[in-house]
């Protein structure tokens, strides 16, 4: 039973993830002969103020980039 965990920045809906779950499910059972069924899928959102990049919060760079426009 194979159990994949997904870190994500905030933001995506339902409809997203659950599609997501079936494509790695589907992906999984494919390359690892494993049943689709019995993939275990968890979504963890992270909001963008508790996510870096190098050194930057994501919040920040979102941020910088609307203020350059």
């Amino acid at each position: 039973m194979p159990f994949v965990t997904v870190y994500l920045l905030e933001g995506r809906s339902e409809d997203q993830k659950a599609e997501a779950a079936r494509a790695i499910a589907r992906a999984l059972a494919e390359t690892i002969n494993s049943e689709a069924s019995t993939t275990q899928v968890v979504f963890l959102d992270i909001p963008a103020s508790n996510w870096a990049h190098g050194s930057e919060l994501v919040s920040r760079r979102a941020k910088r980039a609307l203020d350059a426009r």
